[in-house]
């Protein structure tokens, strides 16, 4: 929160790094990531960003209250309309890490959606800051780097995906599906 009000070096560059939707899913990522089910993986995005919110909209009022004695604008509707926002999140985020986890094509769009999304987020947010650029120079820069970044690492997660799954294929034995099953898995509680 320190970083809104630009209480350090740099700070400015971090709340634009990590305060747009980009760094809020790809905490949520994250931390579903190690979720071993789909019901566990959206808890665990769901627990990181609950309290997330609550901190965010907290410590933006006292912040708030301190430099500039007004406090915040905001009204407690927000907060409810993030934390039912971050339910919904939590669940597709939870889908997406057990999708990247699967030995199968899926895995390979799913892998690299996260980033896709971050690029385009990022383009979209450069192609209209290009236009006035006094409007928000700081995320001008960030997005001007961010964007390019995330669109490799989107490629390079696709290609590293069909790589290992091109490579497992021609592994397997004659006749056999890839992953030794004779059916589609496409079950996402596993």
């Amino acid at each position: 929160m320190t970083a809104n009000y630009g209480l350090f070096p740099g700070a400015v560059y971090i709340s634009k790094l990590v305060g747009n939707s980009w760094g809020w899913l790809a905490a949520s990522f994250l931390a579903a990531w190690g979720g071993a089910s789909w019901p566990s993986a959206t808890k665990r995005s769901l627990f990181t960003l609950l309290p997330a919110i609550a901190a965010y909209y907290l410590f933006d009022y006292i912040l708030a209250e301190q430099v500039t004695g007004t406090g915040s604008s905001k009204s407690p509707a927000i907060v409810i309309f993030w934390t039912i926002a971050a339910l919904v999140v939590s669940a597709a985020i939870g889908g997406l890490t057990r999708l990247v986890r699967r030995r199968t094509w899926i895995s390979v769009p799913a892998a690299a959606a996260l980033p896709a999304f971050v690029s385009y987020g990022a383009f979209d947010a450069y192609g209209f800051l290009s236009q006035d650029p006094w409007m928000d120079p700081e995320l001008l820069q960030v997005t001007r780097i961010l964007w390019p970044v995330a669109a490799g690492v989107a490629f390079a997660v696709a290609v590293i995906r069909i790589v290992a799954l091109t490579s497992r294929t021609a592994a397997h034995r004659p006749g056999e599906h890839a992953s030794g099953a004779a059916r589609l898995d496409c079950d996402l509680s596993k």
